[in-house]
């Protein structure tokens, strides 16, 4: 069994500071390193989340020789569980979010879908019981 304790994401470097104060004030991720181009949170106490601003677009583009190769791919995702969907989408929009899908009602709970910056960020409430 292996245990996820890091998760590296490049971002553009403007985006740096933009998508580290959302993630502090919206969702209340605890901050805990930061300097010029990188910033780090520890969440549940070992997973670390690194944002690392050096997201180069012409490089990505681009295959090994040089050659450009097409779209840029998307980000990863991260997915929050959230306590109350219905105060924290709100929160995330007032914190310059826009909303990437509507709050959806599956079997186990709600899930929704937020993007700031070019960085999607997912949130699941799951049902109590």
């Amino acid at each position: 069994m292996s245990l996820l304790n890091r998760i590296l994401l490049p971002i553009h470097p403007s985006s740096l500071p933009i998508v580290t104060r959302f993630l502090t004030e919206a969702l209340s991720l605890p901050l805990h390193t930061e300097s010029e181009g990188h910033a780090t949170f520890v969440a549940n106490g070992s997973t670390r989340l690194d944002l690392v601003g050096d997201f180069d677009v012409t490089s990505a583009a681009r295959d090994d020789a040089g050659v450009g190769v097409g779209a840029i791919p998307p980000p990863p995702t991260l997915v929050f569980t959230v306590r109350d969907m219905d105060s924290c989408v709100p929160l995330c929009i007032n914190h310059g979010a826009s909303m990437s899908s509507p709050i959806k009602f599956p079997a186990h709970g709600k899930v929704a879908t937020v993007e700031v910056e070019g960085v999607t960020i997912g949130l699941y409430e799951p049902n109590d019981g």
